[in-house]
């Protein structure tokens, strides 16, 4: 239990660090990274998150119906993939940009 918590927070503050980027808790740098390119890229994350959780769900939902002992193993994975993946998307859509140059 301990394990996934910690677990749990770093990914979070990892969540945090890759969309918000390092100093996320200062606002001096919250303000300089607030372009328009920026806040294009996190809208684009954004619409990948949330049509990757949507479809997650669904499949989710669909398993529960044919095998409902598999939805418990296999949430935490679904749960992992709906934050990770839309970091992971910011990282590339950002290294396509050219800014970490």
């Amino acid at each position: 239990m301990l394990f996934s918590g910690t677990f749990a927070v770093i990914a979070f503050l990892s969540v945090l660090t890759v969309v918000f980027g390092p100093g996320f808790f200062l606002p001096f740098y919250r303000r300089a990274l607030n372009d328009e390119l920026l806040r294009a890229l996190h809208a684009r994350v954004a619409r990948f998150g949330y049509v990757l959780t949507i479809i997650e769900v669904s499949a989710v939902l669909v398993m529960a119906a044919y095998k409902p002992q598999l939805v418990v193993a296999a949430l935490p994975s679904v749960i992992a993939a709906a934050i990770a993946l839309p970091g992971i998307y910011f990282l590339i859509l950002d290294w396509r940009t050219d800014r970490n140059e």
